[in-house]
C-alpha cells in the first residue's frame, strides 16, 4: 500500500468518526438555541438536501474540475468552516445557513 493511499485513509477515517460522533449532539445545540423539534427536524433535513443536491452537481462536474487532492482540501476546509459557524451560531438562521455550507462540504469530500 502507498504512503499516500495510508494517509487518505487516515484521513477519511478520523473525518467520519468526528463527523458521527459530533453529529449526534446537534439536535440539542439546536434545542439550546430555542428550536421546537420541528425546526430541529428541519435543519437536519436542510444538511441532508443540501448533501444530497450538492452531491450529484458536484459528482456531474468533478471529471471536468480535475485536481481532486484540491477539492478533498476545498471539501475538509468548508467543514471546518461550517463548525465554526454552528459553534457560533446566536439563532436559528445562523445554525441552519452553517449547516447548508456543512452540507456542500460534505458533498465535495464525500463525492471524491
Amino acid at each position: 500500500m502507498s504512503y499516500n493511499l495510508r494517509v487518505m485513509t487516515a484521513v477519511t477515517a478520523t473525518f467520519y468518526c468526528a463527523f458521527g460522533g459530533g453529529g449526534a449532539f446537534i439536535g440539542l445545540f439546536l434545542k439550546g438555541l430555542g428550536a421546537s423539534y420541528m425546526q430541529v427536524s428541519l435543519v437536519l433535513t436542510l444538511f441532508i438536501s443540501t448533501t444530497i443536491v450538492a452531491s450529484a452537481v458536484y459528482g456531474r462536474y468533478a471529471d471536468r474540475l480535475g485536481a481532486r487532492r484540491a477539492w478533498l482540501a476545498v471539501g475538509l476546509l468548508l467543514l471546518a468552516i461550517a463548525y465554526v459557524l454552528i459553534a457560533r451560531s446566536q439563532t436559528l438562521a445562523q445554525a441552519a445557513g452553517a449547516r447548508v455550507v456543512e452540507g456542500i462540504g460534505a458533498a465535495i469530500y464525500a463525492t471524491i
